[in-house]
């Protein structure tokens, strides 16, 4: 071919020839043959063999360099082969087999083959099979292949790939080493070896390595992550973080992550966050994270999204959920996200691609049905202070809680009982109030609908309507096939809390928690209590006010519990009043610790704030009484059961003081004697060798 020689080279040159001891002119683009000589490049060569010293320019498509490029630009989907690398070069390809010159500096891109570094690397991808030896390493260095006999700049990190050789890093910044294998005969200085790291045997640790104290529970500092650090991360920081790291942040830290940095959130990563840290992600974090990091989610963690954060969702987000992971979603968590999408940013038709077999969707109105005997969530109120979750009774069971309010078909319900004489109706706190008028004017019941049971039942077999269910409780069978149980609860929390002078929280059984801050006696600085539904309209004459606004009353109706035949009652500022009993704190907790005991076959929570328990094929009721023993204590305390010999119980539960901060937290610790009594044979029968059936 042809050979120019000198000169100066502009426009777009096809080259077939030799170019020898030119100047590229800048906007120049040089494509095809090879480049000799001394060549200046203030514009671009493609495809090009390089047998000559350039210097400059960009470098496009497929180049082979048998000589030395300076102060090069390899461009994005470019490769560039071998030879010699000085001065300071961007790599936005790939580059494989190169020698780089002492002082020199690559930075970015992928690069394969053996690489000879006597100078700097860094932000470089290392692809498999490839090696890097010697020169320094700075940045962020992801790698499949094997880096060995290399020193790492301050605060360098290394994700992947094995290390061999002598490794050292900088004694006052070391490095931190992560997901990587330690080669066999290698020697470590001044790194921190994060818990994924692997470490071979014969492998020698000189001063300054770092390894977890403990791998099987780690903290993000084993990642090379500060606490203090976490409310300062960038997107370029959250990029370079180990997935791993995000599994070790509890909901403080992780609501402590700047939203903007959101936007680097990757599907590995988000994969990587516990349930708690899932629910702790703000409305303004997941708007700012990409759409494709959902699909790192799986049947155990899409549920955990918070309300505020499903009502963000848009067809976009629906497209990134694993449908497979999503099928596997219990029923109650499956409804949980169908009835919190905003359906002002989500048309039914778009969320038919995730309905399960077995459901059956309305496309026109959005109501769905589950299959028959799924629990179901509905769409809860929001923002209730010291309340449970309480279901919408103004929401439909269907997307974004469209269909038929709960409120509408549990009058249908209640009119099948022939109960028209009550009117129903749920206040801003969430309380249902029944009143009745005409001839039950006068009467008032207040319950709380059960958010964590409500069940799709088949109405061929179970009727609309009203029934008393397991404890006493009352189900509620609407006319779409949705059962629920009504909780009894006190008229109005807020009114109880300035009779009392106690602060009230409410458990999701009804198990009302008082903690009077006016009264001295320690053994009552807590009560739990269960509420009977029926306001009374006024105060017995047989009641003696013993605390504010609460009065222990003379009551020859009760069953002679624990030697006592009294009961208590609240009484309002308008006079009405309602019967309280005693229960305990968190029975759901109470009954899982119960059905520890070997023996115990079943265990009841009943609507009087009893149980009932099937203990070796005998029925027995538990009895709580109003004492409850509290003491302050610094840490949690798992809840435990321990009988005694004098037939009774005692049932203790920790508690944290809502009041102290995370850096200062400080508990409760209360502690219930519970009366252990014979109920009737009769309540059980055995239906089987060992199997009972009991009227609880």
């Amino acid at each position: 071919g042809a050979v120019i020689e000198g000169g100066n080279i502009a426009g777009e040159i096809d080259n077939q020839g030799d170019l020898a001891n030119v100047t590229i002119n800048e906007n120049a683009i040089v494509t095809g043959g090879n480049i000799t000589g001394i060549i200046k490049n203030d514009g671009s060569l493609k495809n090009v063999t390089v047998d000559a010293s350039v210097a400059g320019g960009d470098y496009s498509g497929d180049i082979i360099n048998n000589g030395l490029i300076s102060n090069a630009t390899v461009n994005e989907g470019s490769t560039l082969i071998g030879g010699t690398i000085t001065g300071v070069s961007i790599n936005n390809g790939t580059m494989g087999d190169i020698t780089i010159s002492p002082y020199a500096e690559v930075q970015g891109g992928e690069f394969t083959g053996d690489i000879v570094n006597n100078g700097t690397m860094t932000d470089i991808i290392l692809l498999e099979g490839a090696t890097i030896t010697g020169g320094i390493l700075d940045g962020n260095i992801n790698s499949a292949g094997t880096i060995q006999d290399v020193e790492l700049a301050e605060n360098m990190q290394i994700l992947g790939g094995t290390l061999a050789g002598e490794i050292t890093g900088d004694p006052e910044a070391p490095a931190q080493i992560g997901a990587a294998t330690i080669a066999s005969g290698a020697k470590l200085s001044y790194v921190q070896l994060s818990p994924t790291t692997k470490i071979s045997e014969n492998v020698k640790f000189g001063p300054g390595v770092v390894i977890p104290d403990d791998y099987d529970n780690p903290t993000p500092e084993d990642f090379g992550l500060a606490s203090d650090e976490i409310q300062e991360l960038q997107a370029d920081d959250i990029a370079n973080l180990e997935p791993e790291v995000f599994a070790t942040l509890d909901e403080q830290q992780t609501a402590n992550i700047p939203v903007e940095a959101f936007v680097a959130i990757e599907a590995e990563q988000l994969g990587q966050f516990g349930e708690e840290s899932i629910a702790a992600i703000s409305p303004e974090q997941f708007e700012e994270m990409p759409v494709g990091a959902l699909a790192g989610l799986n049947s155990e963690t899409i549920d955990d999204l918070s309300i505020d954060v499903l009502d963000k969702f848009t067809p976009e987000h629906l497209d990134n959920i694993n449908k497979e992971e999503f099928q596997k979603m219990l029923s109650e968590d499956i409804s949980k996200l169908f009835v919190n999408v905003n359906m002002n940013n989500i048309d039914p038709k778009e969320m038919a691609q995730l309905i399960p077999d077995g459901w059956n969707l309305d496309l026109q109105t959005g109501e769905f049905t589950a299959p028959i005997g799924a629990k179901i969530t509905p769409k809860n109120l929001s923002n209730q202070k010291n309340m449970p979750a309480i279901p919408d009774m103004n929401s439909g069971i269907g997307i974004g809680g469209s269909g038929t309010p709960l409120l509408k078909s549990t009058i249908k319900s209640l009119a099948e009982e022939d109960l028209t004489d009550f009117v129903l109706s749920q206040d801003e706190s969430g309380i249902l109030n029944v009143t009745g008028i005409g001839d039950s004017e006068g009467k008032q019941y207040t319950f709380i609908p059960d958010a964590d049971n409500v069940i799709q039942v088949d109405t061929e077999e179970i009727p609309i309507g009203l029934t008393v269910g397991t404890g006493g409780f009352y189900n509620i069978t609407t006319p779409e096939g949705q059962q629920f149980k009504v909780i009894p609860i006190p008229k109005d929390p807020e009114l109880l809390s300035e009779v009392t002078g106690s602060e009230i929280k409410i458990g999701k059984r009804g198990d009302v928690m008082l903690k009077p801050s006016n009264r001295t006696r320690s053994s009552e600085a807590y009560e739990i209590m269960m509420f009977d539904p029926l306001v009374e309209p006024a105060i017995d004459d047989l009641c003696v006010e013993i605390f504010p606004g609460e009065f222990e009353c003379d009551d020859s109706n009760i069953r002679k519990r624990s030697n006592q035949a009294k009961t208590r009652k609240i009484q309002y500022p308008n006079g009405t009043v309602q019967t309280v009993r005693p229960t305990l704190l968190s029975p759901d907790i109470f009954i899982a610790e119960a059905l520890k005991f070997e023996g115990v076959q079943q265990i009841v929570y009943k609507a009087d704030g009893t149980f009932a328990v099937l203990y070796k094929g005998k029925p027995y009721f538990i009895l709580p009484n109003f004492t409850v023993k509290n003491k302050p204590i610094s840490k949690k305390l798992e809840p435990s059961i321990i009988p005694n010999e004098k037939g009774s119980i005692t049932y203790s539960i920790t508690i944290k003081n809502e009041t102290n901060t995370r850096s200062n937290e400080s508990y409760e610790f209360l502690s219930f004697d519970l009366f252990l009594e014979s109920a009737p044979d009769d309540l059980c029968i055995e239906i089987a060798p060992g199997e009972f059936e009991c009227d609880f």
